[in-house]
């Protein structure tokens, strides 16, 4: 017979949690599904997880099957299948990945009521209830919730193993886990490797002189989640080998797709636009040398750089390839990826015989650095740091704009996946909704935008830089000493993390686009930020005192 005890302030923590958690629920609950019906973007997140229900893997090879990661068509998938609504799933993923980050700070607080407020303040992150972010089938849904399980998972690991008795063998198997989601999801995932580079440091150093652990014992827990990723790759490349002809995971990632997209941003233009790829001149150059090339010329032209990536593949379907090529996707799969790859070599060849004019890149989808951007850097950062720290755009009210679109007739289809409520399609229904349902919808969106904007708009731009502050100068005096805290270590990892993650959307907004959805990831880590330096201010002024440290030492 289970013997379960609780303290009471365990279970009045566990209660206010739940609490919270309901009640974000509820308020949530007024936002309809937002669909834009775009094959590149929801539909195929739908249709995909149509076809692994149907267990047809992620249907026909088409340009779109193979452009982004399969995880977030399973999580729908995934939803389906335990009939939990879509936003409901989302809203309980985000909930689940704050509470594993609290749970990951728990044996290094001391003051456990300072985990209950860390735990309501990642909650109600306002960009998990913004409309136009948050209420559609999109991957940025989960993106956020498994960035801060990552982040959290590692922190636990790293908690546990710098104490004897401490337990990181699941903390490194959720990391792995974790990892994999969210590589898998969206393809710019590098952005996380710095604070996992970090935090894989610190469990080497003070799992040893602190943990008391073997080298080998470290080095086993480093290896599990690279195991776990490294699995995940090989189940990936496997299965579009079997329905697809290719071992890939991804098959913008491929050799032969990267060497065709690498050699046509390289071209040097002499009517070069910002932020345009493939400009006349570049097109009437490689027409000349490509014979490839030659076979997309009427399906690709001068665009935008932020969507070249697609329009590309829209081109070569166009041409004869991908699910055009026949009804043998095992056939259409290799087939592709030869033209990808007689592209890239004609291209290449040029250049190098210096028919053409190319330019070294900084990565096979970077444009060459030039002078321009010299000059955007600290602007750049600056405001995206700023729109970061704002939060700036959020919303969280259904607005009469937001109406969904559905070109492809295809709401039936989102209505029966998603187990969601649809926003009308029809402007004119708006007008219809009962009155005592307007006012009930109004309160809860009133609701959610007085905490977004009391709570996180009107105070963290205010908090943060105190707490970044904090965080280097007690580093600093730790290092200095030779006795870094476990929470000085935590929000050294949620730094690397954030930093990288600016860096790399700024990098993004000088050579393409910005849009605010791009820093849903980073939002949770702001908040943590202001957490974990709040922490480190008590537990510096316990210590002045001659009181306890949050490890439970006596000063």
């Amino acid at each position: 017979m289970l013997n379960i005890q609780i303290s009471f302030g365990k279970a009045a923590a566990i209660t206010v949690g739940l609490a919270l958690l309901l009640y974000k629920l509820w308020l949530v609950e007024v936002h309809d599904l937002f669909m834009i019906g775009s094959p590149m973007d929801d539909l195929f997140f739908v249709r995909s997880a149509q076809e692994l229900l149907a267990g047809n893997w992620l249907g026909r090879y088409t340009q779109y099957t193979l452009m982004a990661g399969p995880v977030y068509s399973m999580w729908i998938a995934l939803c389906y299948l335990l009939a939990v609504p879509l936003h409901v799933g989302q809203q309980l993923l985000y909930a689940g990945a704050s509470l594993v980050t609290v749970l990951a700070l728990y044996p290094v607080v001391r003051h456990k009521g300072w985990l209950l407020l860390a735990f309501a303040y990642l909650l109600f992150n306002p960009f998990t209830y913004d409309y136009s972010s948050s209420a559609g089938a999109f991957r940025l849904g989960i993106y956020p919730a498994l960035a801060l399980l990552v982040i959290g998972c590692a922190i636990g690991l790293y908690t546990r193993a710098t104490v004897p008795r401490g337990k990181p063998l699941p903390w490194a198997v959720g990391l792995g886990v974790a990892l994999a989601a969210f590589w898998y999801t969206r393809e710019e995932g590098i952005w996380i490797v710095p604070a996992l580079v970090l935090t894989g440091l610190f469990v080497a150093i003070h799992g040893r002189t602190r943990g008391q652990r073997r080298w080998t014992c470290i080095l086993g827990l480093l290896a599990v989640p690279l195991l776990i990723w490294t699995g995940s790759f090989l189940a990936l490349g496997y299965m579009n080998w079997k329905h697809y002809g290719i071992f890939t995971d991804l098959e913008i990632k491929s050799t032969e797709f990267k060497s065709a997209y690498s050699a046509l941003i390289s071209v040097r233009s002499n009517k070069h636009q910002r932020y345009y790829l493939l400009e006349a001149p570049v097109s009437t150059a490689l027409i000349k040398v490509s014979p490839a090339f030659r076979e997309i010329k009427l399906y690709v032209g001068k665009l935008p750089a932020s969507v070249f990536i697609w329009s590309l593949r829209d081109a070569v379907q166009a041409a004869g390839y991908y699910d055009h090529a026949g009804n043998d996707d095992r056939k259409n799969g290799p087939k592709t990826l030869d033209f990808y790859k007689r592209l890239g070599d004609e291209i290449h060849r040029a250049c190098d015989t210096g028919q053409l004019t190319c330019d070294r890149l900084l990565s096979s989808f970077v444009p060459a650095w030039t002078e321009e951007y010299n000059r955007e850097i600290f602007p750049t950062l600056y405001d995206v740091t700023r729109k970061l720290l704002t939060f700036d755009g959020f919303d969280p009210r259904m607005l009469a704009k937001w109406v969904s679109s559905d070109p492809y007739d295809t709401s039936w289809l989102f209505t029966y996946i998603t187990g969601e409520r649809l926003r009308t399609t029809d402007p004119a229904v708006l007008s219809k909704v009962p009155e005592a349902h307007r006012e009930f919808e109004d309160m809860k969106t009133h609701r959610l935008l007085r905490i977004g904007r009391d709570y996180y708009q009107n105070l963290l731009p205010w908090l943060f830089w105190p707490s970044v502050v904090v965080i280097l100068l007690v580093a600093l005096v730790e290092a200095i000493k030779r006795r870094m805290s476990q929470v000085t270590v935590a929000a050294l990892i949620v730094l690397a993390a954030l930093v990288s993650h600016i860096t790399i959307i700024s990098l993004v907004a000088m050579m393409s686009t910005f849009a605010q959805r791009y820093l849903f990831a980073s939002y949770p880590f702001v908040i943590l930020v202001v957490i974990l330096s709040a922490i480190m201010v008590v537990r510096v002024i316990t210590t002045l005192r001659g009181g306890i440290d949050d490890m439970g030492n006596r000063t």
